[in-house]
């Protein structure tokens, strides 16, 4: 896939997740609730719906020749990248009335000031809360409730540390079962599987047997041997 600047890219739709083995995997951020992992601040409030509580996110990148992705979240070399193509999968769990949304990463060098949002969430949710309709009518014609703030809330990320990952991230919030925030149902998105330049040959054997069973592509990730340059080359399974 060529890159051009970012959010300009050719493809879209493409992304990759990076991955380990399970018989290795740690538990990362994509295991836990979301609103464990970069709170906008202590004091934030919450939505009416508590959306907060029952939320996941999942980390893609637009590049798979990425060394640094390749050996930060992929084991050193050693895990797989799998491929979806998310232009149409967000508009499917829309359809099952899942609360599913996909967003590029925002990278500054500042902190985002979230006063103003947060002063008007909590001043809205507590005349809500009470049950005054005057003043809910009032604010209302006053001040404007962001709606994307408990998305943007996760979105932010050093420039200078982070840019490089070209990140986008898939939030779901679940109000309906608590229990069961993370269940999300395959909607056909997954579309190929990468096997890392130093991934162990019994990994490697599980997932073909998997990726036969999907009917998904397969691909080898190496350094190119016919370049003097540290480039990974992606080639078809063999």
């Amino acid at each position: 896939m060529r890159l051009c600047q970012r959010g300009a890219f050719t493809d879209f739709g493409r992304f990759f997740f990076f991955a380990v083995h399970l018989s290795r995997k740690r538990k990362a951020v994509h295991d836990r609730p979301l609103h464990e992992w970069n709170k906008p601040s202590p004091t934030a409030g919450k939505p009416e719906s508590s959306n907060a509580l029952y939320s996941k996110i999942a980390c893609f990148t637009e590049n798979v020749q990425s060394k640094y992705m390749w050996d930060r979240y992929a084991d050193g070399y050693k895990g797989f990248a799998l491929e979806y193509d998310l232009r149409n999968c967000v508009f499917k769990y829309n359809k099952l009335e899942m609360n599913v949304n996909l967003f590029p990463v925002i990278y500054t060098d500042l902190r985002p000031d979230v006063t103003l949002d947060e002063g008007n969430i909590h001043t809205y949710e507590y005349f809500k809360q009470i049950g005054d309709k005057n003043w809910l009518n009032y604010l209302n014609s006053i001040i404007s409730v962001n709606q994307l703030y408990w998305y943007k809330a996760y979105l932010y990320k050093d420039q200078k540390e982070y840019e490089h990952e070209h990140e986008w991230r898939m939030l779901y919030y679940n109000l309906e079962n608590e229990e069961d925030y993370a269940s999300i149902p395959d909607t056909g998105c997954l579309k190929a599987i990468y096997y890392g330049p130093d991934i162990a040959k019994k990994d490697k054997e599980k997932l073909h047997r998997i990726a036969v069973k999907k009917g998904l592509k397969e691909y080898d990730v190496n350094l190119d041997a016919e370049s003097r340059k540290y480039d990974l080359k992606v080639t078809m399974f063999q």
